[in-house]
């Protein structure tokens, strides 16, 4: 008889360093989840912290705050499924890096099991060597009749050639599959960059048919300072995929996964690099903003094309109202330019003014000028292109 375990995906989009607004976001998509009766909740990599949480990580508040955010989340398992949580966790080791990157599982109103990231990454973005240790055993635990095993992010790329060569020698898809499990799952922060959401999909369902277990990967998303993490969560068979998130916002999904017979797939049309580009920087702008509590932005408007992109993407991600568009002329600024500028602002929507700063720029150069005299370090120079100081 085919076994059946229904897995809800919460595909997070958290704010680094803001544990306790992070978890109160983890638990409204549980207990909306719960209204689906999944078997299982999986959420992505360092949900609780946000990921890459870098140096925060140094300060024993934000580990502090993540246990007791644990504690919270585990009161909501009492009458409800097992959550997974990805969160960081003090080793007990004397000598080593004092944190483990970690899922927690947590059931029955307490943490009934913790796996430990076995590979991290040091290369590109990430430098997780620096602050966490490395796990050395596969956790894989009971849900039903189903064996659920729990890898995280970087274990699933073991084989990843960096540099010329692969990182890792230890395959955790595999050993913990060798384990028991029937099934595994992946909390992840797998950054975004082009064409990645398709390789992440031809990867899974690669781990899947090696290893006759279908696999889980729950992604973050959102935008974190320089970093997007797109979602794009799955859920992989050895037929392909069966199910994908939706990309580039927060998501929640229940997936039913058969076991013990074909599961089949489904098709996702593949998104064309612009409009992945486009649906990043989209994603990325209005997160910067958001997270940082900026409403509104100032676009200077010259007319040109590098101008003119930023106002488009600005009005695509904060919407016509929240953008303001002003055009800065000088004595070296054609009335085209601002035609040009003011029609932009136009067709997206937006605000627009003319503010000239010819005046202001003079007053400067004035001001230069006359205290040449009360520094002689200062050796003024003129040139076709204006006055400028040199030291």
């Amino acid at each position: 008889m085919a076994r059946n375990l229904r897995v809800a995906i919460v595909q997070h989009n958290p704010t680094v360093g803001d544990v306790t607004g992070n978890a109160d976001c983890l638990a409204d998509e549980y207990v909306t989840a719960c209204n689906s009766d999944p078997d299982i909740v999986v959420t992505p990599e360092l949900s609780l912290v946000g990921y890459p949480p870098r140096d925060l990580l140094h300060r024993p508040g934000i580990i502090d705050a993540q246990e007791e955010a644990l504690e919270t989340l585990a009161d909501r398992t009492t009458a409800g499924p097992p959550l997974v949580v990805g969160t960081t966790v003090r080793t007990r080791e004397e000598a080593g890096a004092p944190l483990y990157n970690a899922a927690a599982v947590l059931r029955d109103g307490r943490r009934t099991a913790t796996y430990h990231k076995r590979l991290l990454p040091t290369y590109d973005v990430f430098d997780e060597h620096r602050y966490f240790d490395t796990g050395s055993e596969p956790t894989v635990i009971t849900v039903g009749d189903v064996e659920v095993g729990i890898t995280i992010c970087e274990d699933a790329w073991y084989d990843t050639v960096v540099t010329g060569k692969r990182r890792h020698d230890a395959d955790p898809i595999k050993e913990t599959a060798t384990a028991g499990a029937d099934l595994i799952v992946t909390p992840s922060a797998s950054p975004f960059s082009i064409n990645k959401p398709a390789a992440r999909a031809e990867r899974f369902a690669r781990h899947a048919e090696r290893t006759g277990c279908p696999v889980v990967f729950a992604n973050q998303a959102g935008g974190n300072d320089e970093l997007i993490f797109d979602g794009n969560s799955l859920v992989a068979t050895e037929d392909g995929v069966l199910e994908q998130l939706d990309g580039f916002g927060a998501d929640t999904a229940i997936v039913d996964i058969t076991l013990d017979e074909p599961a089949g797939s489904s098709q996702h049309p593949d998104t064309s690099p612009p409009r992945q580009v486009r649906q990043a920087l989209r994603l990325g702008v209005r997160d910067y903003f958001e997270k940082t509590g900026f409403e509104e932005a100032v676009i200077g408007l010259s007319g040109g094309i590098d101008s003119s992109v930023a106002a488009a993407l600005a009005t695509d991600a904060l919407g016509a109202d929240a953008v303001y568009g002003v055009s800065l002329p000088s004595q070296v600024t054609s009335q085209q330019s601002i035609t040009d500028a003011r029609k932009i602002a136009e067709n997206l929507g937006i605000e627009f003014d003319v503010v000239p700063v010819g005046p202001a720029v003079n007053a400067v150069s004035r001001q230069l000028t006359s205290t040449q005299s009360l520094l002689p370090g200062l050796r003024p120079r003129t040139s076709r292109r204006g006055f400028a100081v040199t030291c």
